[in-house]
């Protein structure tokens, strides 16, 4: 097995740095699977915290990573840590998570 992050993962955490504003880039995000445009982005956090979990996918085909340890970026969504079942699944949706490693 690999150690090494995998491309795909890689250019997932493109997008995402692209999409949160930390990278600059030109013209619109795309989706590293399908090329779409249209992403959500959820951070988890407690309060009063600047780091936390990062939750990013595409609306589109519904696949996505996380990020934890990540700043908490100014403008997107912040669900409490301890947010209920319920809370979670009406901002984030059930989308296939891309792992770091193949």
């Amino acid at each position: 097995m690999s150690s090494a992050p995998s491309d795909t993962y890689t250019r997932w955490l493109v997008a995402y740095s692209q999409y949160a504003g930390l990278q600059s880039h030109d013209g619109d995000v795309t989706c590293p699977g399908c090329g779409g445009a249209d992403f959500g982005l959820v951070f988890g956090a407690a309060p009063n915290q600047i780091r936390g979990r990062a939750e990013f996918w595409c609306n589109r085909c519904m696949v996505g990573t996380l990020r934890y340890g990540v700043a908490v970026v100014k403008g997107f969504p912040v669900l409490a840590l301890d947010a209920t079942t319920e809370d979670h699944t009406k901002l984030v949706p059930d989308f296939t998570t891309v792992l770091g490693l193949e």
